[in-house]
């Protein structure tokens, strides 16, 4: 089942898309313009196909092939960023949950039977660590995952440049 790509439209008003910067030597589109395509991706369905087309300026000297070669480096390289930010929230939420166990095992077997007042403390602890843990085990894994998945639909969409007096 193939679903009709949306078309969205980006005007391209200025030739200067690539940042001043690159990935690895690779040149990269300008943090504005990513940040246009990604927020307008996102008034789509995740699992909406997309063809952005970008119009570009008169007299322009924005080389099509250098241009979709930045456009991918720049998503390749947040795809590339989410997952390491998911890595890193699947091992912060398992420390933490492990230390909050880990705390509710000492309090339950340790602090009970001697003291009353730093079995409660050490109870409410481990709680904390375990509910933060969890939280981030699931909530920000989540938004980051789809974060990713939306990055994944944006780098996959068709590309279409179109000189601005071709329209």
């Amino acid at each position: 089942m193939n679903k009709e790509r949306k078309k969205l439209t980006i005007n391209l008003y200025d030739e200067d898309v690539f940042n001043e910067y690159g990935v690895d030597g690779d040149e990269i589109l300008q943090e504005e313009l990513t940040t246009t395509i990604s927020n307008l991706a996102n008034t789509e369905k995740i699992s909406t196909p997309l063809e952005l087309t970008f119009i570009k300026p008169e007299n322009n000297k924005i080389d099509n092939d250098k241009f979709v070669k930045a456009f991918s480096n720049s998503y390749n390289a947040e795809i590339s960023r989410k997952k390491h930010e998911c890595t890193r929230c699947i091992i912060t939420g398992i420390i933490l949950l492990l230390v909050g166990i880990a705390m509710l095992a000492f309090d339950v077997f340790v602090m009970e039977p001697l003291n009353y007042f730093f079995y409660e403390f050490f109870n409410v602890f481990a709680w904390v660590f375990c509910w933060g843990g969890i939280e981030i085990l699931t909530i920000e894994l989540i938004q980051l995952i789809m974060e990713k998945n939306k990055a994944k639909r944006v780098l996959n969409s068709k590309i279409v440049l179109v000189d601005k007096n071709k329209k």
